[in-house]
């Protein structure tokens, strides 16, 4: 019984915070999980990758405290190909990853920087598929004098990140009313993918 309100509870998390990963319109997004809220996670999130990970979603722990977890949802396929584009690999280069990393590798590299940092490493937006200018635009001022802020604090290109906010917005609100209407997340992304 527990572990189905857990389940439940994670799905609609799910369709909240990674609908867009999710759907594939981005590489991945994150969710933090706390402990108490969720207490039978560690077995939802082994019971998820075996279900998911056949239709390339993945659910990958960056960080465990002893409050919470943060989580990243990934397509797998994707986010490797987002990683490899030619100025996020070289941003990620500066950053200090190396060279043609498989994408465990990858997650392991950013998961070792968020663990040994107080804050989250800069460079996350490139895993979240923000754009470049914006990830740059961020660091280079430290969070602040951004144009717009929703998904992510926008430096360049206000009408393209406002079309791509209202993308999240409607993939969000549609995944959100099916999950009210009693689907699953499993259910919706297994039957779409196969």
């Amino acid at each position: 019984m527990h572990k189905t309100i857990d389940r439940k509870i994670f799905e609609m998390m799910l369709g909240e915070y990674c609908s867009p990963a999710l759907a594939g319109i981005k590489p991945a997004n994150m969710i933090c999980i706390r402990k108490e809220k969720l207490p039978l996670f560690s077995s939802i999130h082994k019971e998820y990758n075996d279900k998911m990970n056949k239709y390339d979603i993945y659910f990958y722990i960056i960080k465990e405290t002893s409050a919470s977890y943060l989580i990243m949802v990934y397509r797998k396929c994707k986010l490797l190909s987002h990683l490899m584009g030619v100025q996020v690999s070289a941003m990620l280069k500066r950053e200090g990853y190396p060279d043609l990393m498989k994408i465990d590798s990858y997650l392991a590299f950013l998961s070792n920087r968020f663990n040994s940092n107080y804050c989250p490493p800069d460079e996350i937006g490139l895993f979240l598929g923000y754009p470049v200018e914006d990830v740059i635009g961020f660091k280079k001022n430290r969070g602040r004098n951004c144009i717009i802020s929703k998904y992510w604090k926008v430096y360049t290109n206000e009408n393209e990140a406002q079309k791509m906010f209202l993308r999240y917005e409607k993939c969000k609100n549609s995944l959100c009313d099916r999950l009210h209407k009693g689907a699953s997340i499993t259910e919706m992304f297994t039957k779409v993918v196969a």
